[in-house]
């Protein structure tokens, strides 16, 4: 959690766009690692001196079954900026702007997934939280963290990877991978209730993506 907060939340361009606090960036990324931990597939690198220099959080997901319904597929706070219903009013005024707003987007893209992927495709790895320290770009480490267990996952039968990507330098990344683009959301489309624009990067980011590659 410690590098994430000094490393993965300042850099991230949608993240940063909106200016996240460190208080509101460790509550909305601390759920992302509970839910990662629960699988094998999160992983870090370290260097001489033992210190985290690059992060893969992930997790499994699987189809759901006929007439099962995933989480940000009825969750009405992320669905749109006010709510339905005064539950909903109450849980946002609970969270903070930022947080709701990231989740938002993440939300609008997750919701996707089962839709797009092949139909055949039944159990996928997440990358939810991809980061590399920014004094050790430019090495491949993240491309290192990103294949070094394909094999693996294969055996354990994950089809398939699929992230939401909001970062121009990781759509490129996986664009590299063999990563496909499933579903895109541009930025001056997704505007608050007033009608300004959320996410102004200052990397050159100007959507969110979902990509996927079937191994």
């Amino acid at each position: 959690m410690v590098y994430l907060m000094k490393h993965f939340i300042p850099n991230e361009p949608s993240v940063r766009s909106i200016r996240m606090c460190g208080n509101d960036g460790w509550k909305i990324t601390a759920d992302t690692v509970r839910k990662c931990f629960q699988f094998p597939y999160s992983h870090a690198l370290k260097n001489e001196n033992d210190e985290i220099v690059a992060v893969r959080l992930a997790a499994i997901i699987e189809r759901p079954k006929l007439n099962e319904i995933k989480e940000c597929e009825n969750d009405e706070i992320l669905a749109s900026p006010k709510g339905t219903n005064e539950q909903s009013k109450s849980e946002i005024e609970r969270l903070p702007r930022s947080a709701i707003e990231i989740r938002r987007l993440l939300c609008a893209m997750e919701s996707k997934i089962w839709h797009l992927v092949e139909s055949s495709t039944k159990k996928l790895l997440e990358i939810m939280v991809i980061s590399t320290h920014e004094k050790y770009t430019g090495r491949g480490l993240m491309r290192e963290l990103l294949t070094f267990d394909l094999t693996e996952q294969k055996r354990d039968g994950i089809q398939g990877g699929i992230t939401e990507a909001t970062a121009l330098n990781s759509q490129k990344l996986f664009a590299k991978l063999g990563y496909k683009v499933l579903y895109q959301i541009n930025y001056d489309e997704w505007l608050d209730e007033d009608g300004s624009q959320i996410f102004k990067c200052d990397d050159g980011t100007c959507c969110a993506q979902l990509a996927y590659r079937l191994y």
